[in-house]
């Protein structure tokens, strides 16, 4: 329904209503922030780190909706980001924080239409109900995130391992491929623990992104958000896991994966233009 429903949205547009990027640090930027602090469908503490993550320079931190009286109506954030796709970077729009005044909410479509027109890579995670609609009429698919809840079981390694665990310091960089390497400096940020369990013998290594995390407020856990190498991490499950537990202090930890696994938990992702073999991730989220 894609291209044909955006057609009929486009005659739709109110020619009163402009929309507008914003740009870290502009003018725009700070009187786009005023909006979101004063509006009442957000708590601002739940998302002014958000608003500040942003990988590409050149790109806006999101979109505005102004009207007649040159008044923001309406605000959709926007995390920019390249990843990396067979060699070359992919351009990709994770979409966060959309808030479009009451009197104004057919118009909603406005904020996301330059954002699809570009063609390129875009995605969110777990749209409020009634967005989810127009995310599917307007071409996006969804894909399902079961989050697995592992109990850490303390235990003594009895044989010596010449592996050795990295954490969030340079010694990390050493080993990590190109590719690996991007995404460690792209998330070495307070909101994340980065590690590094390497194999000396085997020049093999595990490099995963981990955070605390509380299920339904109340479970502690230790969500793992990436990990680079599925085989050898599930070959050092027990080393790395105990480390976490040491780390977090929590018994519990929450691994996400696309294969349907029997869970209490799950994340929808809702995505459009991707390519058929791009593995899908939460990296460069909001969740990150």
């Amino acid at each position: 329904m894609g291209n044909n429903f955006i057609d009929k949205l486009k005659k739709k547009s109110n020619k009163n209503l402009t929309v507008k990027p914003v740009y870290l640090n502009s003018e725009d930027y700070r009187v786009a922030l005023d909006y979101l602090k004063n509006q009442n469908f957000i708590k601002f503490n739940k998302i002014k780190n958000i608003l500040n993550i942003n990988f590409l320079d050149s790109e806006p931190f999101g979109n505005i909706l102004i009207n007649e009286k040159k008044e923001i109506v309406g605000f959709l954030g926007t995390i920019f980001a390249k990843r990396r796709h067979q060699n070359n970077d992919l351009p990709h729009c994770y979409l966060h924080t959309w808030i479009v005044n009451k009197k104004y909410r057919l118009q909603t479509f406005r904020l996301l239409l330059p954002i699809i027109e570009r063609k390129i890579f875009v995605s969110t995670f777990s749209p409020i109900k009634s967005l989810v609609g127009l995310y599917e009429k307007l071409g996006f698919k969804k894909k399902i995130f079961y989050s697995r809840l592992i109990l850490i079981t303390p235990s003594i390694e009895r044989k010596k391992s010449n592996n050795v665990l990295y954490t969030n310091n340079k010694d990390c960089e050493k080993f990590l491929s190109d590719y690996d390497l991007k995404i460690f400096r792209d998330h070495s940020n307070n909101e994340v623990y980065n590690l590094c369990y390497v194999d000396v013998e085997k020049n093999e290594y595990t490099y995963l992104i981990a955070k605390k995390n509380y299920k339904k407020k109340i479970i502690p856990v230790v969500e793992i958000l990436f990990i680079s190498n599925e085989h050898n991490y599930l070959k050092n499950i027990k080393q790395i896991n105990l480390h976490l537990l040491k780390k977090f202090k929590f018994f519990f930890i929450i691994k996400n994966c696309v294969k349907y696994e029997s869970s209490f938990f799950y994340k929808n992702m809702y995505y459009l233009n991707v390519p058929k073999d791009f593995n899908l991730d939460l990296l460069y989220s909001e969740l990150c």
